[in-house]
């Protein structure tokens, strides 16, 4: 009697880890993705020299660029999440700086996994070849050419 309970409860631990497994596996990861999105946002709340950790830039004059930039979040929301492909999700968000804390900006920001590490892009251009699959930057272009005029802008 005790061996047929102990066999029970062995084939029922591994029934449960069996469809843990199962169910990790079908999750698509926007939690992660969304997760450092969330972390970068709020590292921008105290400057940019915090949230430099979450993100990448194409080359080096932006990224010193961005380091400089007096800019700050005051608020934000995530509107919206887009898988683009296996390892890159589009964040439509309206973002509020410190400058004008009231007044929403909405924004495409970027969410790329690669080995392992997930990074954060702040501009469609800065998104690399190694994540274009599905991609098209246009997609992601702001109609207004005077729109990104109010937005702080890092220049190239």
């Amino acid at each position: 009697m005790k061996k047929t309970s102990l066999l029970f409860i062995t084939i029922g631990i591994l029934v449960a880890a069996l469809a843990f497994f199962i169910y990790q596996g079908t999750q698509d990861g926007t939690e992660t993705y969304e997760e450092t999105l969330v972390a970068y946002l709020e590292a921008m709340k105290e400057g940019t020299d915090k949230a430099i950790q979450y993100t990448a830039f194409p080359n080096e004059t932006i990224e010193y660029d961005y380091l400089e930039s007096p800019m700050r979040i005051a608020d934000y929301e995530v509107v919206s999440s887009t898988q683009i492909n296996r390892n890159l999700y589009v964040f439509t968000l309206n973002i509020a700086v410190t400058d004008q804390p009231g007044v929403y900006t909405p924004l495409y920001y970027f969410v790329g996994c690669q080995d392992g590490e997930y990074t954060v892009y702040i501009n469609a251009a800065y998104v690399p070849e190694a994540l274009h699959e599905n991609f098209n930057a246009d997609d992601y272009s702001y109609s207004n050419p005077n729109y990104l005029e109010s937005v702080p802008q890092f220049e190239e």
